[in-house]
């Protein structure tokens, strides 16, 4: 990742930033001689932005986003554009290679008013542009957040936005998606309350509620071309779900020597993936998560930290036997209800000490980080043997011990 940005005053009470970025992923995997794919995705992005204050009781933030993102795929399976007649039928493996270029410009303003001391009023709008595999398309997004102070230490909360994104690269795919799709939608509402118990310690909680449409998922359903041939469309706008949740957090500000924070979230995610199937969590679901973060800094240049979390496990569709295919010579598994069951409870202490030497210009740190300092297994799947009998966990990031040294200047 790179990183540039530049600010500069523009009046008494303004600042105009432009900050560009660039980046690059890469994700591969291989199934063998039959079956491989590496997935290489570019991003470049640059914002212009003004804020700042236009008088004593208004503050304004707008700009301009744009993002130019490039997806090369390189794949390695037996495809074919013709529907078989015979199941068993091998086809020939093939090499092949796709770009899938996606363009975003958006245009987005807020502004922060206080109407009276205690009352402010946050509006914001959003205009974004999206050119997709060629297809263009357009969204606009209006959004509030109001701010109430009820009393010196309390201060009610409540928010209302809609927010769009487009698909995955692979889903708008000429060959292997749907170049026709439509962007994702979601509305996103909260009720919550912050309260300070003292000059460093607050405590807030939240109710919130999301429902997202118009959502991309696999379809088995196909169209006909102009001159009879059938295509399939592989990906279509027709999914919805819903996310409900209470979130609570007690903060410690940051001193001079310490800081740190209690969060606890309780949410329910759901999704429905198709009009005549039955909604299930989605993959993502965590009913319970807790986290524990803390840091202690010495006089000495020293500072000590932690981090514990306990989260529920993710949703996973329960493998519950095999039976034995003669006309293949293999076990099939017989499944249970999607997502009906879930990964163990998963838990995870990490620690840090790092020393720091500060000089008239610069300074350098030494610090020794170790993830998941007890072992702990945390499964990411689960591996059967051939007849789906027996299982065992392909377990998580083992103890990682890390040394390393940053400077600044």
């Amino acid at each position: 990742r790179v990183r540039v940005g530049y600010d500069t005053p523009i009046g008494k009470d303004l600042v105009l930033s432009l900050s560009q970025a660039f980046g690059r992923d890469v994700v591969a995997f291989s199934g063998g001689d039959r079956s491989a794919l590496d997935a290489t995705q570019w991003v470049t992005s640059l914002r212009e932005r003004v804020k700042g204050s236009l008088s004593s009781s208004l503050r304004i933030d707008t700009g301009i986003d744009l993002e130019y993102r490039v997806t090369q795929y390189s794949l390695t399976a037996a495809v074919t554009d013709s529907i078989p007649q015979n199941e068993n039928i091998d086809l020939p493996v093939s090499e092949l290679s796709a770009n899938v270029d996606a363009y975003q410009l958006a245009l987005y303003a807020e502004a922060a008013w206080d109407v009276v001391p205690n009352l402010r009023l946050i509006p914001g709008l959003r205009l974004d542009t999206y050119l997709m595999s060629g297809q263009p398309r357009a969204t606009l997004d209006p959004r509030l957040v109001v701010r109430w102070r009820v009393a010196k230490p309390t201060t009610l909360k409540s928010y209302a936005g809609v927010f769009h994104k487009s698909p995955e690269p692979e889903a708008f795919d000429s060959r292997f998606g749907n170049p026709k799709l439509g962007v994702e939608r979601a509305v996103q509402t909260g009720l919550g309350v912050e309260h300070a118990l003292s000059r460093n310690i607050s405590v807030e909680a939240e109710v919130y509620y999301a429902t997202r449409q118009n959502q991309a998922s696999f379809t088995q359903e196909v169209e006909f071309r102009p001159d009879g041939t059938v295509q399939p469309l592989f990906w279509k706008n027709q999914a919805h779900g819903d996310t409900v949740g209470l979130d609570l957090l007690v903060r410690h500000e940051i001193t001079k020597n310490f800081y740190g924070w209690l969060a606890y979230t309780l949410a329910r995610s759901t999704l429905q993936r198709k009009p005549d199937e039955a909604t299930t969590p989605t993959f993502f679901d965590q009913t319970h998560n807790l986290t524990l973060v803390a840091s202690y800094r010495t006089d000495g240049n020293w500072e000590f930290g932690g981090r514990y979390r306990l989260v529920t496990g993710r949703p996973e569709t329960p493998v519950l036997g095999g039976t034995f295919d003669a006309d293949n010579d293999i076990y099939v598994p017989y499944t249970g209800p999607r997502l009906s069951g879930r990964r163990p409870l998963f838990h995870e202490l990490d620690v840090r000490a790092e020393k720091t030497w500060v000089f008239d210009t610069w300074m350098i740190a030494g610090y020794l980080d170790i993830t998941n300092v007890y072992n702990a297994t945390n499964p990411e799947a689960t591996q059967y043997d051939y007849r789906f009998r027996d299982q065992a966990p392909v377990r998580g990031v083992p103890i990682v011990p890390t040394l390393g040294v940053r400077g600044q200047w």
